[in-house]
């Protein structure tokens, strides 16, 4: 049951899709919830999850009027000309990449906290006061699985969202087909929506997986492949990670826990080439894969819902909101 003692939390989204932006908000509920906190995620049609465990509330947005939360999260730049109407007694506007740069400096507001969601938020709103709280990972379900190969293929990984330029899929694409020998390599690409059609020889799509079925995805590649730009928090290298694969990624979203040659190869943005070169590396040498697959899984055991929760209680505690305490970061 929530604590009537602690803050009433809304998070404003505009769906509860299968999106990455979305699990931060459905983690952190299941950490507050657990926490004693009265949480929801508002959405126009406030439908909850379907793919997803989810323990606090989800409630139409014509309700958080009437409502009245203390605490109103805006993770959605679509939201924002609603959100800087709305009062609260602490309003938090959380970045999400610097491709909604200019849109968030135009709903900027004096009672308005910015908290960016990787540390690279400084770099498109320099002159803005706020503070980094970096996502996370859940090692309960991205994890090492120590699952046997059923292929000799090298298999790279991707997240395919075609239609999202940013995402860099192409670039991907495009720099394994420079691989040779190509039946020594397998692409292998997962989105959230239905593929029309296979984009290769030598690849697999797929879509609509459990999220125990895209633990075991990861689990059974040689690399990871992130080719975004406009990143706020790479979700998705994150988790290959939490798995222990070894990452090729550009620098966006990923400043928080890719260091290059340490725990991930980090290439340069919209360099087929550079990816192509990554790959053929890290195939040739299994000690490198292994010393970087390891260093990356422990780097990233920092970055858990739990201690996403415990940031965002310190901010609570120093707006006043909360008893301040020790066990939180």
């Amino acid at each position: 049951m929530p604590d009537a003692d602690k803050p009433v939390i809304a998070a404003l989204l505009p769906h509860t899709g299968t999106y990455g932006g979305v699990r931060r908000y459905i983690e952190m509920g299941n950490q507050f919830a657990r926490r004693g906190y009265d949480y929801a995620i508002y959405t126009p049609e406030g439908n909850p999850p379907d793919w997803i465990e989810y323990k606090a509330a989800t409630k139409p947005l014509s309700r958080i009027q009437a409502d009245a939360p203390d605490i109103i999260i805006c993770g959605d730049v679509g939201l924002l000309p609603r959100f800087v109407k709305m009062e609260a007694r602490l309003k938090i506007m959380n970045l999400l990449g610097s491709r909604f740069a200019d849109k968030y400096r135009r709903h900027l507001r004096d009672d308005t906290v910015v908290v960016g969601n990787s540390v690279e938020w400084k770099e498109y709103l320099p002159d803005v006061e706020g503070r980094a709280i970096a996502g996370g990972v859940n090692p309960d379900i991205f994890r090492p699985l120590g699952l046997p190969r059923t292929d000799d293929a090298f298999r790279v990984m991707c997240f395919g969202r075609k239609s999202k330029k940013y995402k860099g899929t192409e670039t991907v694409v495009r720099a394994f087909r420079r691989l040779r020998p190509r039946k020594a390599f397998r692409l292998v690409m997962f989105d959230n929506q239905r593929f029309n059609k296979p984009w290769f020889v030598h690849g697999e799509n797929h879509w609509g997986l459990t999220q125990m079925q895209l633990a075991t995805l990861y689990n059974m590649a040689d690399v990871f492949v992130s080719a975004e730009y406009g990143a706020g928090w790479s979700n998705t290298s994150a988790e290959a990670m939490a798995c222990r694969i070894p990452v090729i990624c550009t620098k966006s979203g990923t400043q928080d826990f890719a260091i290059h040659e340490q725990t991930a190869l980090v290439i340069p943005f919209d360099s087929p080439l550079a990816i192509t070169e990554a790959i053929y590396r890290l195939k040739e040498d299994s000690s490198l894969r292994k010393q970087i697959a390891e260093a990356g899984w422990e780097k990233v055991q920092e970055f858990t819902w739990e201690r996403v929760c415990d940031k965002f209680e310190r901010l609570f505690a120093e707006k006043g909101l909360i008893k301040g305490s020790d066990s939180f970061g």
